[in-house]
C-alpha cells in the first residue's frame, strides 16, 4: 500500500482503464464496490510527487479498508494478452468442451477484458444452453461487467436446469441490487427453510430494500419471519434498528447495498501532472513553507477551570476570570508561558509551561493546546465515525484527559464544539473525526471519581482527589472517597499535617478518627484529642470530636456541653441524636437532629439522619413527602423501589403495583434488556408480598432471583441454616443472625460452628463488633447499661441483641424488647428477626 508520513513516502497518482464491480473484499470481508485501474507510482516529499517509480495495475481496491493487490502494469498487460488469447483460442478449437469454455469465461473476467467476454457470450450461451454451470458462470460475468439484466436471464436459465440454492441466493442479491425485492425474496427462501444462519445477511438486504421502496408491510413480514427462524438475531442491533424502521414507516434511506449503476470515474490528468510539476512545485513549496510556518507560530489556547469554585488566572499578561467548570480562549505565541492563579488560598503553584510545535510539521499538523491550572478538569477526546453505511464504531479508542496542566493534542477537529450530524465523505468510505469536550459537567463529584477509576485506575483517582481536597477542603465526598481508595497509613500521612491548620474541619477529623480506629489505635486517638481539648478547653468542636470516640456518661456529658456551648456545635446535637437512635428513642433523636439541621441546614449528613429517624419512627407519609423519595428521572428504579416500600407500609396496595408497572414499561421503552426488566418487576412483586407478611408467596416468587438479601431471607424463613450460613460466610452479622436462629430453633450442632465463624469475623471488624464478640464468647451476660450504649446501626444492634438473648436466655427480657425497637426496617430479613424476637 502507498504510504505517506508527514507528506513523505510513496503515493499513487492517476486513474486510467478503471473497472469497478460489486463483491466481497478478500481482506476485510465487507461487501462493497471494488475497483481496478492503472496508476503511476511516485516518491513524494511534502506531498509533491518527485520521482516516478513505475506504473502499476491496482486490482480490487477496497474503499473501506483501502487494501488491494498490485501488479506491474507491463506484466499485467503481458499476462492479459497471453492468458486471454490462450483461453479464447483453446475454446474456439473445442467449442463443445465445458472446461475450456469455463476457462475462457474465467480468463476474460479476471483480466477485465469486457470485449473478449462479450465476444464469447452468444456462442457459449447457444452451445451450452443446457449446461447450468456454464450459464451460472456467464451470469457472474454479466454481473461483473455491469449487465444486470443479462445476468438475471442467465441465472434464471441456469436455475431452470438445476435448482441450486447457491444460484438462487446470488440471483436474489442481484435482484435486490436492481431494487426488486419482491422478485428477490422467493430466491432467498432457502435461507429460511434450511436455517442457514450464515446467510441471514441476504434476508437483511432484501428487507432493507423493501424499506427503500416504501414497502413497510412486506419488510416487517420478512423481518418477523427471519427473527422467528433465527432467534439470535433479536440481539443484533442492526436487525433491531431495521425492525423499528419497519414499524415506524420511516422514510429513512438505509443504503444497505451500493448502487449497481454507480458511475466509474477515470482520471489521467493526475498522472500527467504528477510527471511534470514535481520539480516546479518543490521550489515554490520551499518558499511557501517558510512563510506559512512563520505565520503559524501563534496559537489559540483553551484555558479551563476544573474546580467547583471560581478563580482568576494570569497568563503572559492576559487575565481570565474563570467560573466553575468554565472554558475561555486566548492567543499565545510559541515559547515558555507563566501561569499564575491570583487566589493564594487555593494553593495552586505558579507554573511555567511550553507552547511548542515542530517547525518541520507545523504547517501540516493541527495542534490544540489546553491549559488547566488546577489539573482537575475531566476532559475527553471522542472519535466519531461518519459512513454511508450507518452507525459504525470508530477504530481508535475514547481518551480521558486528566491530571496535566498543559495538553498539546494533534488532529482535533471540533475543540469544545458540537460535531455536525452529517458530513461529506468519500464514496463508500469512512471518515473519523475527533471532538474535544468536557467529560460531563453534570456528574457529581462522586460520579466523576467512578469515571476516573474505570478509565484510568485507582492511582489517577487518588491524585485527582488529593488535588481537589487541597483546593476545596470542604469537599466531604472527596475526603471519604480518598480514605476508601488509599491504604490507611498513606491516608493518615496525607491528612495528618492538615488537621491542626485553622479553621478546624470536623469532617476531616471524623474521617481521620475512623481510619485510626480501623487500625486498632483508639486509646492513642483518645489521648490525642484529650490533649487538643486541654490546649483549647472552650472549643465545642473539639468537645464533640473527643465525645464521638468515647462511650458512656463521659461521652454524653461532653456532647451536651458542646451542644450548649458558645457557639453550639451542630455535630454535638447529631451525636446526641445518634445516642438516642441506638436505643430506639426515635422521637427524642429527631428533636436533637432537628437542632443540628437548624444550625447547619445544608449539611447532607444531618438530612440523611433525618430520613433514618423518620424510618425508625415509622412516619411513612413524611418519608414519602421527603424530596429523597421523588423520582429524579425515568430510569430511577432504586427510588421507585423505596416509594413502593413506603406505600406498602401505608397499606396503599394498588399504588405500588401501578408504580412498578409504570417503571417496568419505562425501562422497556428505554431499551433495557427484557430479561432484566422482568427480573426487576418480579423482585418488586415478591417484596410487596413480603411487606404484607405473605411469606409463602414471597418464597415462591424469590426462587429465580439473584438478589442476595432475598435469597438470605428465604433460606432463613425455610430454616435452611447451612445455606444461609454459606450466603453470609463473609458477613459477620448476617452469619451471627443465621447462627442465632439455628440455635434458637434447636439446631445446636449446626449453630456452634456458625457462631464460632461469626465471632471470628466480628473480631476482625470495628471496636463495637469486637465488644459484641467478647460478650457472646464470655460466661457472664453484659449489664443492660453497657448493652444500651453499644454504638451500632439499629439493624446491626438488633442482631447482636438477639444473639445475646440466645446466649444468655435469662436476660432475654432485657435485650429483646430493645431489639424489637431497633428492628424497624421491614425489608428482608425483617421477618426472620421479628419472628424470633416474638418467640414464634
Amino acid at each position: 500500500m502507498p504510504t505517506l508520513i508527514n507528506g513523505c513516502g510513496v503515493w499513487h497518482y492517476g486513474r486510467d482503464h478503471v473497472h469497478s464491480h460489486l463483491a466481497t473484499c478478500e481482506h476485510c470481508g465487507q461487501y462493497t464496490r471494488l475497483s481496478s485501474h492503472d496508476t503511476g507510482r511516485y516518491f513524494c516529499l511534502l506531498y509533491v510527487p518527485l520521482i516516478p517509480l513505475g506504473k502499476l495495475r491496482i486490482i480490487d481496491q477496497c474503499p473501506l479498508c483501502k487494501r488491494m493487490r498490485t501488479m506491474k502494469l507491463a506484466e499485467w498487460n503481458r499476462q492479459k494478452t497471453e492468458q486471454v488469447s490462450k483461453a479464447v483460442n483453446e475454446h474456439l478449437a473445442a467449442p463443445a468442451d465445458q472446461d475450456k469454455a469455463a476457462a475462457a469465461i474465467a480468463a476474460t473476467v479476471f483480466f477485465e477484458d469486457e470485449s473478449a467476454f462479450l465476444g464469447l457470450t452468444e456462442r457459449i450461451a447457444d452451445t451450452f444452453a443446457h449446461d447450468d454451470k456454464i450459464l451460472a458462470a456467464l451470469a457472474q460475468g454479466y454481473g461483473y461487467f455491469g449487465y444486470p439484466d443479462a445476468a438475471v436471464d442467465a441465472y434464471e436459465q441456469s436455475l431452470a436446469l438445476k435448482d441450486d440454492p447457491v444460484m438462487h441466493q446470488r440471483l436474489a442479491l442481484l435482484l435486490a441490487h436492481l431494487k426488486q425485492p419482491k422478485q428477490a425474496e422467493p430466491h432467498a427462501r432457502s435461507v429460511l427453510e434450511d436455517k442457514a444462519a450464515s446467510n441471514t445477511g441476504l434476508l437483511y438486504v432484501i428487507a432493507g430494500t423493501y424499506l427503500e421502496q416504501g414497502q413497510h408491510a412486506e419488510a416487517a413480514r420478512l423481518i418477523d419471519e427471519s427473527l422467528a427462524a433465527f432467534p439470535h438475531l433479536e440481539k443484533n442491533k442492526d436487525w433491531r434498528k431495521l425492525r423499528k424502521l419497519a414499524d415506524k414507516s420511516s422514510t429513512r434511506r438505509l443504503n444497505v447495498l451500493p448502487d449497481i449503476d454507480q458511475p466509474v470515474r477515470s482520471s489521467r490528468f493526475g498522472g500527467k501532472v504528477a510527471a511534470i510539476i514535481g520539480p516546479a512545485i518543490l521550489l515554490i513549496a520551499a518558499l511557501i513553507y517558510l512563510i506559512v510556518a512563520a505565520s503559524l507560530g501563534r496559537h489559540t489556547v483553551h484555558v479551563v477551570n476544573g474546580l467547583n469554585r471560581p478563580y482568576i488566572v494570569e497568563i503572559e499578561g492576559q487575565t481570565l476570570s474563570l467560573a466553575p467548570h468554565e472554558r475561555k480562549s486566548l492567543k499565545l505565541d510559541e515559547g515558555a508561558v507563566l501561569v499564575h492563579v491570583q487566589e493564594a488560598n487555593l494553593g495552586i503553584a505558579d507554573q511555567s509551561l511550553s507552547i511548542h510545535t515542530s517547525l518541520l510539521s507545523r504547517p501540516f499538523r493541527r495542534t490544540t493546546f489546553i491549559i488547566n491550572p488546577d489539573q482537575t478538569a475531566l476532559l475527553c477526546v471522542m472519535p466519531i465515525a461518519y459512513s454511508e453505511c450507518g452507525d459504525i464504531e470508530p477504530d481508535e479508542p475514547f481518551r480521558l484527559l486528566l491530571g496535566q496542566a498543559l495538553y498539546a493534542l494533534a488532529k482535533i477537529d471540533y475543540p469544545f464544539q458540537e460535531p455536525p450530524n452529517t458530513l461529506q465523505i468519500p464514496e463508500d468510505g469512512v471518515v473519523v473525526k475527533r471532538q474535544l469536550a468536557w467529560y460531563d459537567n453534570n456528574l457529581t463529584l462522586q460520579e466523576q471519581v467512578y469515571v476516573v477509576i474505570d478509565e484510568a485506575g485507582d492511582e489517577a483517582a487518588i491524585d485527582l482527589l488529593q488535588r481537589r481536597i487541597c483546593y476545596d477542603p470542604e469537599a466531604v465526598p472527596d475526603l471519604s472517597s480518598l480514605a476508601y481508595l488509599m491504604e490507611a497509613q498513606a491516608f493518615l500521612d496525607f491528612i495528618g499535617p492538615h488537621l491542626d491548620k485553622p479553621p478546624l474541619r470536623i469532617e476531616w477529623h471524623r474521617t481521620y478518627q475512623s481510619v485510626v480506629g480501623s487500625l486498632g489505635r483508639k486509646p492513642q486517638l483518645i489521648e490525642q484529642y484529650r490533649a487538643r481539648l486541654s490546649a483549647d478547653p472552650d472549643n465545642t468542636s473539639l468537645m464533640y470530636l473527643l465525645a464521638r470516640i468515647m462511650q458512656g456518661d463521659e461521652s454524653t456529658a461532653l456532647l451536651r456541653q458542646a451542644a450548649e456551648g458558645d457557639p453550639p456545635c451542630a455535630f454535638a446535637y447529631h451525636g446526641l441524636a445518634y445516642q438516642c437512635e441506638i436505643v430506639g428513642d426515635y422521637q427524642q433523636a429527631m428533636q436533637f437532629n432537628s437542632r443540628s439541621r437548624q444550625l447547619e441546614p445544608d449539611n447532607s449528613l444531618f438530612e440523611q439522619k433525618q430520613i433514618d429517624l423518620l424510618h425508625g419512627a415509622g412516619l411513612w407519609q413524611q418519608l414519602l413527602d421527603h424530596p429523597y423519595s421523588e423520582l429524579e428521572d425515568a430510569d430511577d428504579y432504586a427510588t421507585c423501589e423505596w416509594r413502593c416500600y413506603l406505600l406498602a407500609m401505608m397499606d396503599r396496595d394498588d399504588e405500588p403495583r401501578q408504580e412498578i408497572d409504570q417503571m417496568a414499561a419505562q425501562l422497556a421503552q428505554n431499551d433495557y434488556p427484557p430479561q432484566e426488566v422482568n427480573d426487576w418487576k418480579a423482585r418488586q412483586l415478591a417484596l410487596l408480598n413480603y411487606y404484607h407478611g405473605n411469606a409463602d408467596a414471597f418464597i415462591s416468587l424469590t426462587e429465580d432471583q439473584q438478589n442476595w438479601a432475598m435469597q438470605f431471607e428465604t433460606a432463613l424463613l425455610q430454616k435452611r441454616w447451612t445455606d444461609a450460613a454459606e450466603l453470609a460466610k463473609e458477613d459477620s452479622l448476617g452469619l451471627l443472625l443465621a447462627a442465632s436462629l439455628a440455635q434458637l430453633y434447636g439446631q445446636t450442632d449446626i449453630a456452634k460452628p456458625m457462631f464460632d465463624n461469626a465471632l471470628a469475623l466480628c473480631r476482625d471488624n470495628d471496636d463495637d463488633q469486637i465488644t459484641a464478640a467478647e460478650w457472646l464468647s464470655g460466661e457472664q451476660a453484659p449489664d443492660e447499661s453497657s448493652v444500651r450504649q453499644l454504638e451500632m446501626k439499629p439493624y446491626h444492634k438488633s442482631i447482636v441483641l438477639l444473639a445475646l438473648g440466645v446466649r444468655f436466655p435469662d436476660q432475654r427480657d432485657h435485650y429483646w424488647p430493645q431489639a424489637e425497637k431497633l428492628n424497624h426496617d421491614h425489608r428482608p430479613p425483617y421477618f426472620s428477626l421479628a419472628a424470633a424476637l416474638a418467640g414464634k
